[in-house]
């Protein structure tokens, strides 16, 4: 975000979502950027206003926030993911059997409700596509770190 606004932001670190909600919403920082499942509780409350998602597309859990990209930063996407993984070399079978009965859980009414009181929506898609996706994400994000010249402290 700050290379695509040509500014610096001040990093406050903090130990997790937690503390740095308590700090927010206590008027000790004045932003956030963080992950819709710990932070929603907050806006659905009122106690936090959501600027704008960082995602692509605008998220089903609140459809009246813009995404970054709407608010003028064109192209931003950082989107929080979470999914079933395997050891590489895990046979093919046994990846398509995990997979069916995921795609299969995760398409339960009940569960697709679970995740969207978190904030989260769900997607079930077939193993390659996922991996696809992380292929590609993380092609994004290696770019962002050499042009950024970050580096591990």
């Amino acid at each position: 975000m700050q290379m695509q606004i040509g500014s610096s932001l001040p990093s406050v670190p903090y130990k997790g979502s937690g503390p740095a909600l308590i700090d927010l919403v206590g008027g000790h920082v004045d932003a956030l950027i963080d992950q819709l499942s710990t932070s929603i509780v907050y806006v659905r409350s009122g106690r936090l206003r959501a600027l704008g998602v960082t995602t692509d597309k605008r998220s089903s859990q609140l459809p009246e926030t813009p995404t970054l990209s709407e608010a003028g930063l064109t192209g931003f996407d950082a989107t929080t993911i979470a999914g079933l993984l395997a050891p590489a070399g895990t046979p093919a079978e046994i990846i398509d059997r995990l997979n069916i009965a995921a795609v299969k859980t995760i398409n339960q009414p009940s569960v697709k409700a679970r995740f969207a009181e978190l904030g989260a929506d769900t997607i079930g898609n077939s193993s390659a596509a996922f991996a696809s996706y992380i292929k590609s994400d993380y092609a994004k994000w290696y770019k962002v770190v050499k042009d950024a010249n970050i580096k591990v402290d």
